[in-house]
C-alpha cells in the first residue's frame, strides 16, 4: 500500500498535510527498505497523522515523533486502533534542546542508531541547525538518511527568518550543508593553498544530497 493510500485512512482530523510531491519522493527514497527493521525520528509531528502514517507504511519499524506540543488524542486512538502502541512513542520537548534530544532519543532506541530523521518542525534556521548539529553526528548511521522538509518558506518575506534573497532561514543551512558536502574540494591542497585554514584534507560526513523543491536529504557517509 503506497504512502498516499494509507494516509487517506487517517482520521482527516489528523491527516498529514504533506502533498504527492512529498510522499512520491519518500517512496522513492525508502521504498526499497520499507519492510526493513527500521530506526525512524520525526522531528515535529503537528497532529500526529503523519508518523501514524510512517508506522503503517514501515511495517517493522520504530518510531518515534518529538514536538514542543503533544498530538491530538485521536493520535492516541489511532495507535491503538492499529495495534502500534509497541513500536511509535511521542516525546513532548524542544528540538534545540539537546539534553531533551539524548534522554528521547535514548529512551526509545537505545543504543541503535537511526536509519531516517525527518525534520518538519519549526523551519527556523536556528532550530534546525541545533537538531542536525547535534542528531546527524551523534544519532544517525552511516548510511542513514536526514531529511529537512519546507526550506523553501526562508524565501518568504514574512516569515519569522525569511528573506527573499536566500542568505537566511533554511535557504541559508542549505548552502551550507552543500558547503558541508563540498568539505573535501575546501580543504585540498592546490596550488599549495587550501580553501580552509587546515593542515591536511578532511573527507565530507556526507555521501549524498538532494535537493528539490521543498525537500533536501543528506545520505551520512
Amino acid at each position: 500500500m503506497s504512502l498516499q493510500d494509507i494516509t487517506q485512512q487517517i482520521d482527516p482530523e489528523i491527516r498529514s498535510d504533506k502533498s504527492a510531491h512529498y510522499l512520491a519522493f519518500y517512496e522513492e527514497l525508502f521504498g526499497r527498505d520499507r519492510l526493513n527493521e527500521l530506526n525512524i525520528l520525526e522531528v515535529g509531528v503537528l497532529h500526529g497523522g503523519a508518523l501514524l502514517m510512517f508506522a503503517r507504511y514501515f511495517e517493522n519499524a520504530r518510531l518515534l515523533g518529538i514536538d514542543v506540543n503533544a498530538p491530538s488524542p485521536k493520535f492516541y486512538e489511532g495507535l491503538k486502533a492499529n495495534h502500534l502502541e509497541g513500536r511509535v512513542a511521542f516525546a513532548r520537548g524542544s528540538q534545540s534542546d539537546r539534553g531533551f534530544l539524548d534522554t528521547a532519543v535514548g529512551g526509545h532506541f537505545g543504543d541503535r542508531k537511526l536509519d531516517i530523521v525527518i525534520d518538519d518542525a519549526s523551519h527556523y534556521y536556528r532550530h534546525t541547525r541545533v537538531t542536525f548539529d547535534h542528531v546527524f553526528y551523534q544519532y544517525l548511521k552511516s548510511g542513514g538518511a536526514y531529511v529537512i522538509e519546507d526550506w523553501g518558506c526562508g524565501y518568504w518575506p514574512k516569515w519569522h527568518d525569511g528573506n527573499p534573497n536566500g542568505r537566511s532561514g533554511l535557504p541559508r543551512l542549505v548552502k551550507e550543508l552543500v558547503d558541508l558536502v563540498a568539505l573535501g574540494d575546501r580543504t585540498k591542497l592546490f596550488g599549495g593553498k587550501r580553501a580552509m585554514r587546515v593542515k591536511e584534507e578532511q573527507a565530507s560526513p556526507v555521501a549524498r544530497m538532494i535537493v528539490i523543491p521543498s525537500i533536501v536529504a543528506l545520505i551520512k557517509a
